[in-house]
């Protein structure tokens, strides 16, 4: 795994560019050459003739049957025989060669990246190739490329992000990915290819090569297999990362010196791949692998100490906006049940208060009475005084209220200028008390309002039930509202009782 330092700023796409363009390669034909090539019905006429488009990829296609690994005697030029000597699947996958290509950035950070989906590429070419499972090889290459598409997907917004992802050791890499506020490559990477028109088969193999059990589907097992064995060469502890890729491989029917072999040619197959594209991937061998242990774990324990860090970020910052959102969400029902001015329960608070202590009261078998008050001659108070007048008689009420009643009590402003009361385990004769009691200190109370002295009488109705029977609520509200009725008629300033 590299161990070369990321640049110390951040190098981002445009943010207009990038929304759109973040998982397409620049060749819009190796695209279409990759969607049209999953076709059940494609035709590699059909194939050339889209890469003919391409001279890129046309050269590419040149290049590919005229290595050594087709070992001609003659150069082929005609781009027809090489499409019908690459097949459908080669030429899929050259496309999807050159669409990783593409994607990837140049210099170091874009050789780690491609060296990520290269290394799974080969992999799961090289395992497909010895497996018992029902698997072609151009396939297998095909899922593998994929696998880490959902970095290149990354690096399209962030290099710096991505490459700190790939740094981490394979295993843990979603685990860094959500640390950092991303999602996780492997769900990216569905996206992606799912974007891109690859069959269903393909994108749950790219969606569960890092699951911690191995998937039903042979596909999707080649893909978790290919994972641990590239697994090995992305940091990590040498000896755990070895087990599970063995363990992976006996999934598959590979065992003993043949698991051991695929391990070890890994590197080599990559470098090729890599320099068929003009790329060049540093690939440490297995054995220089295994001596460098003591650095890969100092690498591990810094990489895992800053995630560590990052997490409990996130989770203070997760606690700091809970706390935040109790705080709003306090203030939120206080504003619901609160008067504004007064600072009392408005009438839905009070509401909630009757239903409650009337429950209360029908459990216990006491007594519970309620209280309406008006201030007398209110409408004359704001003619002379104005709305701020008012205001500071409807707050200087208040505060007589609030003082002079209990602590179980609940005062309330009514609307306007009336207020109520819910006197819990309150027979009638100590609700008349206290209502002459506030009557009293209202009627000795002295509104100073800008040089003026305004003074303030009230009249009170008092309604009690012994009994809690249905509808109660509507029955003593009415029967005080009735009382209060009653004492303005009788002259105001006075205590009336419910009938």
């Amino acid at each position: 795994m590299s161990t070369s330092k990321p640049t110390s700023s951040r190098r981002r796409s445009n943010p207009k560019s990038a929304a759109s363009n973040r998982t397409q390669p620049k060749s819009t034909r190796a695209l279409e050459i990759v969607r049209a090539g999953v076709r059940e019905d494609v035709t590699i006429e059909e194939l050339v003739t889209l890469a003919s488009g391409d001279p890129a990829f046309a050269l590419k296609m040149l290049e590919a049957v005229n290595s050594a690994a087709f070992g001609l005697r003659n150069k082929v030029n005609d781009l027809t025989r090489a499409g019908a000597m690459l097949g459908v699947r080669g030429l899929r996958n050259l496309a999807l060669g050159m669409a990783t290509i593409d994607m990837t950035p140049l210099g170091p950070e874009g050789d780690l990246l491609l060296g990520c989906c290269l290394r799974r590429a080969m992999a799961a070419r090289a395992i497909a190739e010895r497996a018992d499972a029902s698997v072609s090889p151009d396939d297998a290459f095909t899922v593998g490329l994929f696998l880490e598409f959902g970095l290149l997907a990354h690096a399209a917004e962030d290099v710096a992000v991505a490459v700190e992802a790939a740094r981490m050791p394979a295993e843990v890499r979603p685990i860094q990915e959500r640390a950092a506020g991303l999602s996780p490559h492997p769900e990216r990477g569905a996206r992606v290819a799912a974007s891109w028109r690859l069959d269903e088969s393909v994108q749950r193999a790219i969606a569960s090569h890092h699951q911690e059990r191995c998937p039903e589907q042979d596909l999707a097992k080649v893909a978790w297999a290919a994972e641990r064995l590239a697994g090995i060469y992305e940091g990590g502890e040498p000896k755990r990362t070895a087990e599970r890729c063995h363990a992976a491989l006996a999934r598959l029917g590979i065992v003993g010196e043949p698991a051991q072999e695929l391990i070890e040619q890994l590197p080599g197959q990559v470098r090729e791949t890599a320099a068929a594209f003009k790329r060049q991937v540093e690939q440490p061998d297995h054995d220089a692998l295994m001596e460098d242990v003591n650095q890969q774990l100092l690498a591990l324990n810094q990489s895992l100490y800053a995630s560590l860090r990052r997490v409990e970020q996130l989770l203070a910052d997760k606690a700091r906006l809970a706390a935040d959102l109790a705080t709003a969400n306090e203030e939120l029902q206080r504003l619901a049940t609160q008067d504004p001015l007064t600072g009392l329960s408005n009438r839905r608070a009070f509401q909630l208060a009757m239903g409650r202590d009337l429950a209360r009261a029908s459990r216990s078998r006491k007594p519970i009475s309620v209280v309406i008050m008006d201030i007398d001659h209110f409408k004359r108070v704001n003619d002379t005084y104005g709305h701020g007048g008012g205001d500071a008689v409807l707050k200087a009420v208040s505060a007589v209220l609030s003082a002079s009643v209990r602590q179980g009590d609940v005062v309330a402003r009514w609307g306007g200028e009336e207020f109520a009361l819910i006197l819990p385990e309150t027979p009638s004769k100590g609700a008349r008390i206290l209502a002459d009691r506030l009557r009293a200190a209202l009627a000795e109370t002295v509104v100073n309002y800008e040089g003026t002295e305004i003074r303030v009488s009230a009249s009170f109705g008092v309604a009690s039930a012994e009994v809690i029977v249905p509808d109660m609520a509507d029955k003593l509200l009415s029967a005080a509202d009735e009382a209060l009725y009653r004492a303005k008629e009788a002259g105001r300033n006075r205590v009336m009782l419910a009938a």
